[in-house]
Order: structure tokens, then C-alpha cells, then sequence
């Protein structure tokens, strides 16, 4: 196929040239669609902090271990997200 005449501003000439013209507008559209040019953060571990911030204070500060807890908690939602987005 020749290509030379798609940059041009003058319509295409010659066999089919209407028809490689519609083709190569529908690839540019299709590719343009499917580029990813939409991508979705997820942030639902800062979400739950502030619907909930004496909930997370509290759970925080209760011992030790709740704090060990909520941070792996935490951690884990984050990877999870980050496979998500990733998809």
C-alpha cells in the first residue's frame, strides 16, 4: 500500500484511493481509542483515612500491634491497586 498521499492535503488519486483514505482514517480512530489514553488511579487506603480519621487515629494508637496491622493493611491495598492500574 502506498502511504505517501495520506499526509497530503489533496484528496487521494488513482485505484481505490477513497477507500485506502477511509481505511487509514478508521486505523488512526481505532488506535487512537485504544492508546490508553485513560488510566485509573486507585486510592482507596487515603480514601479510608480521611472518611475515618479518629477511626485510623484510634486504630493506629490502640498498641503496637494495631499499628503493625493497619500499616500492612494498608500496604496491601496499595500493591493491589498498583496491579489493578496496571492491568
Amino acid at each position: 500500500m502506498n502511504y505517501s498521499n495520506a499526509t497530503s492535503s489533496k484528496p487521494m488519486q488513482g485505484s481505490g484511493g477513497t477507500k485506502n483514505a477511509t481505511w487509514l482514517m478508521t486505523l488512526l480512530l481505532m488506535l487512537s481509542l485504544t492508546s490508553g489514553c485513560v488510566s485509573v488511579r486507585y486510592e482507596n487506603a487515603n480514601d479510608l483515612i480521611k472518611a475515618h480519621p479518629d477511626g485510623f487515629h484510634d486504630a493506629v494508637h490502640a498498641s503496637p500491634e494495631a499499628e503493625e496491622f493497619v500499616r500492612e493493611c494498608l500496604y496491601t491495598i496499595v500493591e493491589l491497586e498498583e496491579k489493578l492500574e496496571g492491568l
